[in-house]
């Protein structure tokens, strides 16, 4: 069990992203934007963060920045479904994110990749 913030300002894919995650046993936040993303991230310490790229109040590459910056190594998934997803996403690796993946993302997917990289980490 993970202790993981999701940051998206859709409210359709937080609610996708936290049931699938609580369903998998993790303990799960969810905000709407970067900038109450970065509070809630120094306030919970999450084990991984997961933050849409692209985002009104906070773009997810500024709060990427910042937690890498803060927390070293928090995990970090980022994901986006802009039409420039294909540019957004490999930014965000080389920014620091652990993985990038592009919307929708499958529940099953999630779950599994999510597993894999706190298995890495050695947190599951």
């Amino acid at each position: 069990m993970a202790k993981i913030l999701v940051v998206d300002d859709d409210e359709g894919i937080r609610d996708l992203l936290h049931l699938t995650l609580v369903d998998a046993g993790h303990v799960v936040s969810v905000v709407g934007d970067g900038v109450a993303g970065l509070s809630e991230f120094r306030k919970s310490t999450p084990d991984l963060l997961i933050a849409d790229l692209v985002m009104p109040g906070g773009e997810g590459i500024t709060l990427i920045n910042a937690v890498r910056e803060e927390a070293p190594r928090c995990l970090i998934l980022a994901i986006s479904g802009s039409l420039h997803a294909d540019v957004f996403l490999p930014s965000a690796i080389r920014r620091g994110a652990d993985l990038a993946l592009g919307k929708p993302v499958r529940p099953d997917a999630l779950v599994q990749q999510v597993a894999e990289l706190l298995r890495r980490r050695g947190l599951s």
